[in-house]
């Protein structure tokens, strides 16, 4: 270099200087594009994964939905259960009482007849004591009748209380069934 004239030498350092600039521009750009391509890449995988989280949240969207609406049918059902319930104790309660009463009516048509008959064979031995026997016996009849209606109609509650247990069991399990719905 030092052999070429002055003129040659900055010719020279000048064209090493624009080469070498050159160089250095062309590396700077090619990194910068390396580096806009994976920027570009990183962007492009960033809108996939939130695409996919998208998706992913609306499918989690429509099972919480769905959930919701299961539970809700069940809680529709559990109240039709819960109304069927008190439709069939009061349906219970009223055949039970029908019952009771027809039996009630047909003991006392025995116990009237039995009675009558009873009358009339004291009257027939007792004609001298008349108006008193018949009213004791009215008495006795009225009394053992009473007693009679007293224990039908406690057997009738205790039934009816059995029965109504039997029917909060059941409601307590549906309820603790739409519970578990409810938590999962």
């Amino acid at each position: 270099m030092q052999a070429l004239p002055q003129l040659e030498q900055n010719r020279t350092v000048a064209i090493i200087k624009y080469e070498c600039t050159a160089r250095v521009l062309q590396r700077r750009a090619g990194l910068l594009r390396d580096q806009v391509a994976a920027v570009e890449a990183g962007y492009q995988e960033l809108d996939e994964e939130r695409s996919r989280l998208r998706r992913v949240i609306r499918l989690l969207q429509q099972k919480l939905f769905g959930k919701d609406q299961e539970v809700k049918q069940l809680q529709g059902k559990v109240t039709a259960l819960q109304t069927e319930n008190e439709a069939l104790k009061a349906d219970s309660e009223q055949s039970k009482a029908y019952a009771e009463l027809l039996e009630a009516f047909e003991k006392l048509q025995r116990a009237h007849a039995t009675i009558e008959k009873r009358k009339r064979e004291l009257a027939k031995n007792n004609q001298s004591l008349g108006g008193r026997v018949a009213h004791t016996n009215r008495f006795r009849k009225e009394r053992d009748e009473a007693r009679a209606i007293l224990a039908e109609k406690q057997e009738q509650i205790a039934a009816l209380q059995s029965y109504s247990r039997e029917l909060e069991a059941t409601n307590q399990r549906l309820t603790q069934q739409l519970n578990r719905l409810k938590v999962s």
